[in-house]
C-alpha cells in the first residue's frame, strides 16, 4: 500500500509539472507589450495641480470631448515587406473648457486576440492639437503577418462615456499591418514560401489611386484644398480639392504613402495609406475643422 501510494504521489506531482509546464508555453506563444502617455502641453498632470484646481472647481465640468484625430506611425521594417514590430500613434482629444477624463483604448490583433490599456485621470485643457495621449505597441515573438485596430474611448473622471474614435472615424486606426519581431528578419525561416505564377498566368494589375472627399464638420465640401501625397519623404502628388471638395490621385505604386490635407482657415489634417495589390481605389473622406 504504501508502494502504491508513493507512486501516485510522484504521478501526481509529475501531472502538475507537465501542467504548468504546457500553460507556460501556451501563455509564451504570443509576446507584446503596449504603453499609453498623456500628453500635455500645460503642467495638468500633477497631482498637485489636480488638487489644488480642482478644489475651485477646475477640470469637474462635463463639457463636451471630441477626439479630431489619430496619427500612426509605423517603426522598424528588416525585411522589408510592409509590416512593422513597433508601431505608435498619437490620439488629439479635444474639449470646450477644462474637464478631467481618462482614455481606454483597445486593440484589436488579428481575429482572435484583443486586448486594452488604460491611462490614468487627467485634465483636458482645451482643444490644443498638442494635447491627448500617445500609445506605443511592440510585438515581440509570435504575431505573422497580420492587420491590427485601435477604437478609443474616452471617459469622464466619473466613469461616463464622453465620446468614442475609431477606424470608421478615421482609416489610420484600420488596417495597420504587424508582425512580431521574430518574422521581421531577412530570409525569414517562418514565412510561407509562395510559389511565383508564371507571367503567362499573370494578370497585369491596375495601379491603385486613390480618392478624397474633403469636407467640413457639417459635411459640406470644401473647395480648393490642398492635398499632398508623399512616400518616403518625396512628394508623389501635389492637387486641389474640386468645387465639391473631391480630388483624385492615380497611377499610383505600391507601398506605404502620408496624405496631407490643409486649407487656409482650417486645421491640418494628415493620413497613412498602404496601398498593395489588393487595395485598388483607396476612397476617403476627411473633415477638416475649423481653426
Amino acid at each position: 500500500m504504501v508502494k502504491i501510494a508513493r507512486n501516485l504521489t510522484l504521478l501526481s506531482l509529475l501531472f502538475v509539472f507537465v501542467f504548468f509546464i504546457g500553460n507556460n508555453v501556451i501563455a509564451n506563444e504570443r509576446q507584446r507589450y503596449s504603453l499609453i502617455e498623456i500628453v500635455s502641453p500645460n503642467n495638468n498632470l500633477n497631482p498637485d495641480f489636480l488638487k489644488e484646481e480642482n478644489n475651485s472647481g477646475y477640470g469637474t465640468t462635463t463639457a463636451k470631448v471630441t477626439v479630431f484625430n489619430a496619427k500612426v506611425s509605423l517603426n522598424t521594417d528588416n525585411d522589408g515587406d510592409e509590416y512593422y514590430p513597433e508601431v505608435s500613434w498619437f490620439i488629439d482629444i479635444d474639449s470646450a473648457e477644462p474637464t478631467n477624463i481618462y482614455v481606454i483604448i483597445h486593440i484589436y490583433d488579428g481575429d482572435v486576440d484583443y486586448w486594452t490599456i488604460k491611462s490614468d485621470i487627467y485634465t483636458l485643457m482645451g482643444s490644443s492639437p498638442d494635447e491627448g495621449v500617445t500609445t506605443s505597441s511592440n510585438y515581440y515573438f509570435g504575431f505573422d503577418k497580420m492587420t491590427t485596430e485601435r477604437f478609443v474611448e474616452v471617459y469622464y473622471a466619473d466613469g461616463r462615456l464622453a465620446c468614442t474614435f475609431g477606424p470608421d472615424d478615421d482609416p489610420d486606426l484600420g488596417g495597420i499591418p504587424i508582425e512580431s519581431q521574430d518574422y521581421d528578419i531577412k530570409g525569414n525561416p517562418f514565412a510561407t514560401s509562395i510559389p511565383t505564377p508564371t507571367p503567362a498566368q499573370t494578370p497585369t494589375p491596375t495601379p491603385p489611386s486613390i480618392i478624397g472627399h474633403t469636407v467640413d464638420v457639417d459635411g459640406n465640401g470644401i473647395s480648393s484644398a490642398k492635398a499632398v501625397l508623399r512616400k518616403d519623404g518625396e512628394t508623389i502628388a501635389n492637387v486641389l480639392s474640386d468645387e465639391n471638395g473631391d480630388f483624385e490621385m492615380e497611377n499610383l505604386e505600391y507601398g506605404t504613402y502620408k496624405l496631407y490635407v490643409s486649407k487656409k482657415g482650417y486645421r491640418k489634417k494628415s493620413l497613412i495609406f498602404f496601398l498593395r495589390e489588393e487595395t485598388g481605389t483607396e476612397e476617403v473622406t476627411i473633415k477638416l475643422k475649423k481653426r
